[in-house]
């Protein structure tokens, strides 16, 4: 004779079963809320400047949930804002390396990896972020400023473009795109540059020295004539 194991619970294993798992609800639910409230603290405490208590903070919210994209995030561009900027491509590359679809992390990646003089690894971070997000004028002019630096002025030109293109009231852009030119001996260019740039952001002093250093120069030659 085959003997079958009830299925059925008394009442009291029933209700002990559920007060454990309403017991494991309560806490996840408590741990949450906690995780949370700590992750508010660090960005207010970002917010007003306070850099190495954010960082604390997020790094105690890595440690119980260290696949998380967005914290890595947060605390490489933490790093970054106290110069750390070696500790901050680790976080950063990280932080791409969990979730890949995120152009913003790939865009501070390269920025990352630009200042520290890592200019083709920059690039690819940079390319990866305008993949996934065409319309970055600010990956566009990081990636434009990469190139430069690189002696890769003809590509730094036409990323340029694309991010005025883009965001022509962004004076920094016209302001690279001039001095760009003024590398390569265009005068006339430089000048109608600097001048777009002082034009769309006035406390841009820079652009407007230089665009006064520049009437110094003979007109030389421009784009069209080489």
């Amino acid at each position: 004779r085959v003997l079958f194991r009830s299925t059925r619970r008394s009442p009291e294993r029933a209700r002990a079963v559920l007060k454990t798992l309403l017991a494991r609800l309560v806490r996840s639910a408590w741990s949450e809320k906690a995780a949370q409230a700590r992750l508010e603290g660090s960005l207010a405490e970002e917010a007003a400047g306070q850099l190495e208590a954010a960082e604390t903070g997020y790094r105690e919210l890595l440690a119980s949930q260290p696949d998380r994209a967005d914290l890595c995030g947060l605390l490489g561009n933490n790093l970054v804002r106290q110069r750390r900027v070696e500790e901050a491509v680790h976080w950063l590359a990280r932080a791409t390396h969990i979730d890949a679809n995120v152009p913003e992390a790939h865009y501070m990646l390269g920025g990352a990896l630009s200042s520290l003089g890592r200019h083709e690894e920059a690039v690819r971070a940079l390319r990866a972020a305008l993949a996934l997000r065409r319309d970055f004028p600010a990956a566009l002019n990081c990636l434009a400023n990469t190139l430069m630096v690189a002696g890769r002025r003809a590509e730094a030109e036409a990323a340029y473009l694309q991010a005025h293109a883009l965001q022509p009231d962004l004076g920094e852009i016209a302001a690279n795109l001039a001095t760009l030119y003024m590398a390569e001996g265009w005068v006339s260019e430089a000048l109608r540059w600097y001048r777009q740039a002082w034009m769309a952001n006035p406390a841009l002093s820079e652009a407007h020295g230089n665009y006064v250093a520049c009437l110094n120069y003979d007109d030389a030659t421009t784009p069209e004539d080489n």
